[in-house]
Order: structure tokens, then C-alpha cells, then sequence
């Protein structure tokens, strides 16, 4: 017998409306009823979509107290569907959840909201989720995305997830053959700790265009990224942006299986801003601009080794850039290049910023090693140790980045995965002077089904005159699937930097043919002003073909 089963005095299956009755129907749960209903109806299925009353979730929490939800789905037609879900509650405030889904055939609209209209301590609140999206023709494509919430800490107190920065666009697009082209506006929305709304700023607009040429007559591929930008802020500095990136590669081998690429390029920016601060401590108003010409020359080298069991590959790697000093003018605003992390992937690169407001600047010496272990039955191991050298120092920012000195950092990446059941990445920034790490990073998997451990360690030193922290924690989970239908987990995250264990939990999970269950015991230490540390359980039952029932209890510390 199956572990659930829907019993009734009187079965009716209508195959016209194709709708299954019950009449004085009860659950049974290994063989014992566990519930009674004089009346229950639900699709034959046959059926993929049909409105009606979803399962409900019951929670209890010392903040919000004894909540409930009760979705109803409303199948309007093919194309379009709704759902309603009151949301209900002892201490919290009352109110309501919606959606409205509608595939064009051009296009689609999401919307997803809540609202609360009697917060104890905001009174309303609200958050609203809108996306859509329509296709002109084979070229262009346009949509508006707004997301935004009535305050910091409505989403997560009442236990929706959102990004910590909700981000609203309007935007037009276009693709044709090698060409890119996109319109967009942005607004922001700062969820996080101690965030001025006066520091979000507004583009209105922001217009890209890109290009990437085929192959041209000298063997070469030219490219072309222009960019023009207006943002404004409340109170600060307001931008307008001309930036101007062309550039031209081409790559070529030797005779001894050596691969090279020379490029030239260039950063042409004209700006005008007004209420910039300056290192003197006045601010300026007016126009600016730049011109950074760069040419740069890279060479790589593999060596291949094959084996009956083994292959590797060592391949040196060098390049030279080659570009005028250019320190921080002040009068340009950085507005996208807040902070510079030098790592492996982009010691190479011409251009380390990922904006267009600061420009890498200088003469520099790259070069680096890369290491690889192929298995010829499966699985890899990598090394790579990369440094750059510079005659002059690094004037390019005032941050400590790695790259003041003459030598940089050495930046390097190992990668294990010999086997199906190990899987170790390791990425790490030191300084030659004194081996003293910038940055450490760890995340592993290890082990079968049967036990396996993951796991991620991350350690950030603080980058003077970054607005970036530095953050050392460890976060990590255990799972072990004991037999076919149960597993169990337990997770953890501790802040190493503040010697502070931020959330621990366990959890055991049954799932067959017929359920699924998973119940999960969490602590959470985090507190962000009105909410607190917390402890609770949480059942989650799926009777699979039926329904989902939620339900669960917080307790505040």
C-alpha cells in the first residue's frame, strides 16, 4: 500500500468537466486516518492547469505570531494566470500576496507583490516585483522591470527573498550580426545597513554599443565599445559620459607551436560633471575628458606531454601593455569602477578596471605559469602563479590593491578533481615580500552521497580606500543520503572576523513515490535593526499529485 491514501464513501470521476468528487473522504497516513473531510474535489490528471484553493502554510513566530496563508490559483485562460494569497497573522500585520503571469506571442508581463497594511511598528508595507518583456522584430527588443520595496527590512521579516540592492530598468535592445546596441535606465532601491537613498543614483540613460569584426585582410579582428552615459544623484555629483573604446587584435602561432596576439587600442572619455570631489577637498563643475592610447603583446607557449594514463600540460605565459602613466584626475567621478580586485583572470587582461571611469595605466610586465593534469579516464588538476612587474609604481588608484609596488601580489589558482567524488578549488593573493595572504579563498566538495561535505572558506583583507570591508568566514554543509528515501543535512556559517557564529542548522528529509517530507531546525545570530536572532523549525509536506503544505515555528533569542 502506498504510505498515503485518499479514501471516501463515494468516489465520483466526471471524464466530461474531467473533475474527480469526494464525498465524506478521509487521509490516511500508513494506514491510520490522520484526516476527515465531508467534501473534497480536485482535476482528474488529465489536467494541467484549473483554478482552485492551493494547499495553505501555517507558521508561528514570536514576531509575527500565528500566520496563515491561503493561496487560490486563477486559471484565466492559455496564456494567463493569477494568484491570490491572504496573509493573515496574530502580531503582524494583516494583508495580502499576489501574482499575475501573461505569455504574448511576442512577449511576457510577471508581476509579483505583497502588501501589509497594519505593521505594529511601520504600519504599511509593501513590495512590488514587475517584469515584461516584448520582442519588436527579429532585431530589437524592448522591456520595464521595476522592483522595489516601501522599506529595508519589509522583504526578509515577513520571509521574501530579494536581491540586497533591488535594481528597476527600462531598456531597448538590439542583435544583428556582429553588432550589439541596448538603451537602458536604472533605479535603485538600497536594502542594506546604514545605505543613503541619496547615494542611488538614477541613469537616465545609459546607451551601448558593440561590435566585434571578423577576420580583416592583415589576419586581424578590429572592435569597437562606445558608451554615453548621463546619471544623477539627490545630493552629489551628476555625470554625462562619452567613452570611446577601439581596438584591433591579431593573433598569429610560430614555428615551434608558440601562440601570440598583438593589439593596439584606445580610451578616448569626454566628461562633464558638476560637485566632483577633489583630493583638495573643493569640488569642480565642468567638463574633462582623456585620451589613452595602449598597445600590448602577449605569448604563450603549450607543452604538451601525453601518457597512457596521463597527460599534462605546461604553458608559460607573458605579455607586455604598454600605455601613458595616468594617475586619478580628479575632476573625472567614479562612478563604476568603485573597486579593483586583482586576481588570476585578469592579470592578463589590458584593462584591469571593469568600468569606464578609471583607466589602467603605464608600462607593465605580465607573465605566469599554468600547470594541467588530464586523466585520460576522467578528471583534472590545475596549478596556475601569475605575478606582473612594473618599472614605475602603480599610480593608477589610491586603493592598495596589490599592485603599488614594483612586483605585484603573485596571484594563483589550484584546482583538484582527480575523481567523481572530490572536487577542491583554492584561489589566493600574497605579497612576494612576505608571503602575508591578500585573499584566500577555499570551496571544496568532497565525498559520495553516502557522506559529503561542502564547504567554503573566504578571507578578504581590507583594501585601504576601498568602501569594501574586508570578511573572513567559513561557511560549510554535511549531507548524507542514508538509504533511498531518507537523507539527512546540517549547515553552518561563522564569521571568523568577529568571532561570531552566524546561523546553524539541521534538517532530515523522507521522499518516495507518493511524499516528500523535510522538517529543519535553524538558529540565526544575525540582528539588522528590527529584526532579531532566531531560532525555528519548519515542516514542509508534499503529497506528491495533491499538494504542499508548509508550516513551521520562530522563536526570537
Amino acid at each position: 500500500a502506498p504510505l498515503w491514501q485518499i479514501k471516501a464513501v463515494r468516489v465520483v470521476h466526471d471524464s466530461e468537466e474531467k473533475l474527480v468528487t469526494y464525498n465524506n473522504a478521509w487521509l490516511e497516513l500508513f494506514g491510520v486516518p490522520v484526516a476527515y473531510t465531508p467534501y473534497l474535489s480536485h482535476p482528474d490528471p488529465t489536467v494541467k492547469r484549473r483554478s482552485g484553493l492551493l494547499a495553505p502554510s501555517f507558521t508561528n513566530s514570536s514576531d509575527l505570531g500565528f500566520q496563515v496563508r491561503a493561496p487560490y490559483f486563477f486559471a484565466i485562460d492559455d496564456y494567463q494566470d493569477a494568484t491570490f494569497t491572504p496573509m493573515l497573522s496574530t502580531n503582524g500585520g494583516q494583508g495580502a500576496i499576489g501574482q499575475y503571469r501573461r505569455n504574448f506571442k511576442n512577449g511576457f508581463i510577471t508581476a509579483d507583490g505583497s502588501f501589509v497594511a497594519d505593521d505594529p511598528d511601520r504600519g504599511l508595507r509593501g513590495y512590488v516585483d514587475f517584469e515584461s518583456q516584448v520582442h519588436i522584430d527579429k532585431t530589437w527588443r524592448a522591456g520595464l522591470d521595476v522592483e522595489t520595496a516601501s522599506d529595508d527590512t519589509y522583504t526578509r521579516r515577513y520571509g521574501f527573498y530579494t536581491e540586497p540592492v533591488l535594481v528597476s530598468r527600462g531598456y531597448m535592445e538590439g542583435f544583428r550580426g556582429q553588432n550589439y546596441q541596448a538603451l537602458n535606465t536604472y533605479a535603485f532601491n538600497d536594502l542594506r545597513p546604514n545605505a543613503d537613498p541619496d547615494d542611488s543614483p538614477v541613469v537616465l540613460p545609459m546607451y551601448d554599443f558593440n561590435y566585434s569584426g571578423k577576420r580583416d585582410r592583415l589576419g586581424g579582428f578590429a572592435s569597437l565599445d562606445f558608451n554615453a552615459l548621463n546619471i544623477v544623484h539627490d545630493s552629489g555629483t551628476d555625470t554625462r559620459r562619452l567613452a570611446l573604446r577601439p581596438r584591433w587584435d591579431r593573433p598569429f602561432s610560430g614555428p615551434f607551436g608558440e601562440l601570440y596576439n598583438a593589439s593596439v587600442s584606445l580610451a578616448a572619455d569626454a566628461y562633464h560633471a558638476s560637485g566632483v570631489e577633489r583630493d583638495n577637498g573643493t569640488t569642480y563643475t565642468g567638463a574633462s575628458g582623456r585620451l589613452v592610447p595602449r598597445a600590448s603583446f602577449s605569448w604563450r607557449l603549450p607543452l604538451v606531454r601525453p601518457g597512457t594514463e596521463y597527460s599534462q600540460t605546461i604553458e608559460p605565459i607573458a605579455s607586455v601593455v604598454a600605455a601613458p602613466n595616468v594617475g586619478e584626475n580628479d575632476k573625472i567621478p567614479n562612478e563604476d569602477s568603485q573597486a579593483l580586485e586583482f586576481d588570476e583572470t585578469n592579470l592578463f587582461q589590458d584593462n584591469r578596471y571593469d568600468g569606464f571611469d578609471r583607466v589602467d595605466g603605464g608600462v607593465r610586465v605580465n607573465y605566469g605559469v599554468n600547470w594541467v593534469l588530464n586523466r585520460n579516464k576522467g578528471g583534472y588538476s590545475s596549478v596556475f602563479l601569475g605575478q606582473s612587474y612594473r618599472p614605475r609604481e602603480y599610480t593608477s588608484s589610491n586603493q592598495q590593491t596589490g599592485l603599488e609596488d614594483h612586483f605585484s601580489d603573485v596571484v594563483g589558482r589550484i584546482q583538484i578533481s582527480p575523481a567523481k567524488y572530490l572536487d577542491v578549488l583554492y584561489r589566493t593573493q600574497f605579497s612576494p615580500d612576505n608571503l602575508s595572504p591578500q585573499r584566500n579563498e577555499v570551496a571544496a566538495t568532497i565525498g559520495a552521497p553516502a557522506l559529503s561535505l561542502n564547504t567554503n572558506y573566504i578571507f578578504i583583507d581590507k583594501q585601504q580606500g576601498s568602501e569594501f570591508a574586508g570578511r573572513e568566514e567559513i561557511s560549510g554543509s554535511i549531507t548524507s543520503q542514508i538509504n533511498r528515501n531518507w537523507r539527512t543535512f546540517v549547515n553552518a556559517r561563522n564569521d571568523l572576523a568577529a568571532s561570531d557564529l552566524r546561523s546553524v542548522g539541521l534538517g532530515i528529509a523522507y521522499e518516495d513515490e507518493c511524499v516528500k517530507f523535510t522538517t529543519q531546525v535553524t538558529r540565526s545570530f544575525f540582528e539588522d535593526r528590527d529584526l532579531k536572532p532566531s531560532d525555528a523549525i519548519t515542516f514542509t509536506l508534499v503529497l506528491k499529485t495533491l499538494g504542499e503544505v508548509h508550516s513551521g515555528i520562530t522563536q526570537a533569542q
